[in-house]
């Protein structure tokens, strides 16, 4: 069996930047990946702040997009510009790959491989649905299926960085996380010139979600989502004639979280990006949050205390996603509702506050607070 300081579960945004973090430190660490050539279902779109807080290449962005565009159920539209900020828009597939590389260019090991099961020495059931350690030596066993041939590796820390569909949480018995299903198409060469990522509203297509129309380098992504996975098909049609598209694209459906999972350590095993359920309510934003949870997770093990983790996520975005998860609540229980959020978004101080939370990451307390004051 092959020792390593930390194996890294899942080789996506938030695993490829913990295992670069780990690295750069001098630890020796594995990148497990289960397809080095996977594409992720996702919208593509990040802060362009995101390129310079973790070091990125920024031959990565396919596109800058210097307008949004909120659409309400009656076809109410408002445009918002952020200004001195741009969203960027990345394909996941260079994206993750380009990540990964640099992982490696750090000095973690990065393998195709899936994983089978995970076993850890010094920790039962119970304990570990409690997040206590026993007495023993705490010794994780990580089993993986690579080129066919099945082996096992043991590590002191496990990041788990699987997604949604999480290996790890289902072999050590733990609960899935609530989703949200959500389907997406990409469709090429339309006619129309999107210069602007569009979130649409309205229960006839996106009943409590919104839908989306994000422009990428030669093509649209457009998408919906629902709680009910066997809707997405009628719920996706009834976008599109709102739109007025009759391409057909190539569909894709995926999950994301709808909350946080608790403990986000359990352990020596830590919980990140999707597999953490660190998506934030109400926009569904992802990518920045897995980078930065992939970084807090390998600072908390370099520090030697991976409790920290949970305690510095808290600190820095407990506030921010239950203040999302209200608004959600609030503005996307009927159309209605929705009308009232697409006639606040026309305020100027609402559209600033937004923006500043979106691509600036301004997180403090007073300014989330006066976004909730002017959206409620």
């Amino acid at each position: 069996m092959k020792e390593y300081d930390v194996i890294v579960a899942g080789g996506g945004p938030s695993g490829s930047i913990a295992g670069r973090t780990l690295a750069l430190s001098g630890a020796k660490v594995l990148l497990v990946e289960k397809d080095l050539k996977r594409i992720k279902p996702c919208g593509g779109a990040t802060p362009l702040m995101s390129f310079k807080e973790f070091n990125l290449p920024k031959k990565e962005i396919t596109r800058k997009i210097t307008a949004i565009s909120v659409i309400s159920p009656k076809g109410a539209r408002v445009d918002l510009s952020p200004k001195g900020e741009c969203i960027a828009m990345v394909e996941r597939v260079s994206f993750d790959a380009t990540l990964r590389r640099q992982a490696e260019e750090a000095g973690a090991d990065l393998i195709e491989a899936e994983l089978q099961r995970v076993k850890v020495q010094g920790f039962s059931p119970r304990l570990l649905a409690r997040g206590e350690k026993s007495s023993k030596v705490q010794r994780i066993l990580v089993t993986i299926i690579e080129n066919g041939k099945e082996r096992t590796l043991t590590s002191d820390f496990l990041i788990t960085s699987d997604g949604i569909n999480s290996r790890v949480v289902s072999s050590l018995g733990l609960k899935p996380l609530p989703c949200v299903w959500t389907i997406q198409e990409d469709i090429e060469a339309y006619p129309q010139d999107f210069h602007a990522c569009e979130f649409w509203f309205g229960s006839i297509h996106a009943p409590g979600f919104y839908s989306w129309v994000f422009p990428k380098k030669d093509y649209i992504d457009i998408g919906t989502g629902s709680t009910d996975g066997k809707a997405l098909k009628v719920l996706m049609k009834n976008f599109k004639m709102r739109l007025g598209i009759n391409t057909e694209g190539r569909q894709r459906v995926y999950k994301l979280p709808l909350r946080q999972r608790k403990p986000l350590v359990y352990g020596n095993i830590l919980f990140v990006g999707d597999a953490g359920g660190l998506v934030m309510p109400f926009s569904y934003e992802g990518i920045y949050y897995a980078m930065m949870s992939g970084r807090m997770a390998a600072e908390a093990i370099i520090g030697g205390s991976p409790k920290d983790y949970e305690k510095e996520w808290n600190k820095r975005f407990r506030y921010e996603f239950a203040l999302m998860e209200r608004l959600k609540r609030y503005f996307l229980k009927d159309d209605r509702s929705m009308e009232r959020l697409s006639e606040l978004c026309r305020r100027k101080e609402v559209q600033d506050a937004w923006m500043r939370l979106w691509l600036e990451k301004d997180l403090s307390i007073t300014r989330l607070h006066e976004l909730y004051k002017f959206l409620t």
